[in-house]
């Protein structure tokens, strides 16, 4: 069973991926100037332009379908790529455009960049098609995704020895979830994969009487490598001061450990915050690209004035994330591309609610030692998560930024928390079957699983079908 849901999610994925055009409208151009940068050994020293040899490749693969208007749509160009080299002369004026555009991304971690700009050094050893080889960025994801759904197994075994549901269900639902930048050149890859082997590393650390220094090591360079990978990954340090404090708690911990533990955490994070504070003047990297963007800082009195802790504001907010987490953001002939699937949005966001509110409410009864850690610890590491994007939200001015903006002031990019994605389903899950438990029918949870599965198939069939006929995308390269 676990070996099919894996062949299914690779496939799921390599299939869409090649769909879909190149560079989407949730910041692969920026992404892939990185893979591309590292890719040559060159670790920006903070935003800076473009590439020139990153401009020449957008100018020859990028698709205008992502942001075109839908009335518009019979007029698309032929892709660049495929006309005579003396008709490239009009591009010009694009790939200098590109080669000028700061990348506002260029002071992210370097975790996803390193290792896909290995891979994509190797895919370009042989030569071949240009446009191939940026797909091949994209097809890595299909390992990140098999090995997560392998470790979830493996996770939801060791915390949940007894609940064969969890165990099956929260692969099978990672394997047909259609969260989209699975299908796309970004470092939000693999941090679902980094977050949760740092966080049940954590719940073991938390359960062994005495966790053995290979174990406080590898949950503390698990952390490391979240953050490592993207910085909206910060509440894994939460989650493991949360773990620290609850062990202090349980019982004494060797020094040894304590030491082994936080040092392989922070001293790699140190590291890297210590690096940008001189190369870049700022710990985290971002106070350059705020300013770029426009966002400004707000005094204290304007946040407490926030719309989001209105009830309005904060339904919109919670309504807004849930669905993004579990969809994602990419746009298709400048709409939503699950506008067209409303009701499973809606269902999106209504079952997370109440699934995840009947797993709170059978907290309290839940006697067995390790399960209880597990579940509490899940909802603080979703908390932490939605308060760092609160905290975003409520901070900063964001002037004429289109996103977050002025008029819209909340960051509910699903994406920046996709970390909890695990113990979430994992919760999801119990919940299901918590409020289906009263029935006495066991079959009635896989039913339900059935079911959601099954919609969220047909619901990105029936969104993706149409985006395989694109002139631009994979299947069409020569």
């Amino acid at each position: 069973m676990l070996l099919l849901l894996c062949v299914v999610a690779a496939l799921r994925v390599f299939l869409i991926s090649a769909a879909f055009p190149l560079f989407n409208n949730v910041d692969e151009p920026a992404h892939f100037d990185l893979v591309l940068k590292y890719s040559h050994g060159h670790v920006p020293r903070g935003l800076e332009p473009y590439g020139p040899e990153t401009g020449r490749l957008m100018t020859l693969y990028a698709s205008p379908e992502y942001m075109l208007p839908p009335e518009s749509q019979r007029g698309i160009a032929a892709p660049p790529w495929s006309l005579r080299a003396e008709l490239l002369s009009k591009w010009d004026a694009i790939r200098a455009q590109w080669s000028e555009a700061v990348n506002y991304d260029a002071a992210q971690p370097p975790f996803y960049y390193a290792a896909a700009g290995i891979w994509y050094r190797f895919t370009r050893a042989g030569g071949g098609n240009e446009g191939r080889a940026i797909y091949s960025i994209r097809f890595l994801n299909m390992a990140f995704l098999v090995v997560l759904i392998g470790a979830a197994y493996v996770f939801m075994r060791r915390t949940y020895p007894d609940r064969v549901f969890l165990r099956l269900g929260v692969p099978a639902i990672l394997a047909f979830l259609p969260q989209d930048f699975f299908y796309s050149i970004s470092n939000d890859v693999p941090v679902p994969l980094l977050f949760a082997a740092a966080f049940y590393s954590l719940l073991d650390v938390i359960k062994e009487d005495r966790p053995s220094l290979a174990l406080c090591a590898a949950a503390g360079a698990f952390c490391a490598l979240t953050v490592l990978d993207k910085l909206s990954a910060l509440p894994v340090l939460g989650v493991l001061t949360a773990a620290v404090i609850l062990k202090a708690r349980k019982s004494a911990v060797r020094p040894a450990s304590w030491a082994v533990l936080v040092g392989a955490a922070m001293i790699p994070i140190c590291g890297w915050a210590l690096r940008n504070q001189i190369v870049m003047g700022d710990a985290l990297g971002t106070a350059e690209k705020a300013r770029l963007l426009g966002w400004t800082p707000q005094p204290l009195a304007a946040m407490l004035r926030h719309p989001i802790f209105t009830p309005r504001g904060a339904w919109f907010f919670i309504d807004e994330l849930l669905k993004s987490f579990w969809r994602g953001e990419f746009f298709w002939h400048r709409r939503r591309l699950w506008e067209g699937a409303p009701v499973c949005e809606r269902f999106f966001t209504l079952s997370s609610i109440a699934f995840l509110g009947a797993s709170a409410w059978g907290l309290r009864a839940k006697k067995r030692f390790g399960e209880r850690e597990a579940d509490a610890m899940s909802f603080l590491a979703i908390g932490l998560s939605v308060l760092f994007l609160v905290s975003i939200s409520i901070s900063y001015d964001f002037g004429d930024c289109p996103y977050p903006s002025r008029s819209v002031p909340f960051l509910f990019s699903g994406r920046l928390i996709a970390g909890v994605m695990v113990p979430f389903f994992a919760l999801y899950l119990d919940g299901l079957e918590r409020l289906l438990a009263r029935w006495r029918r066991p079959w009635l949870a896989w039913a339900a699983l059935g079911a959601v599965l099954v919609s969220m198939c047909a619901a990105q069939v029936s969104l993706v079908g149409p985006i395989f006929g694109s002139a631009y995308n994979w299947f069409h390269l020569p």
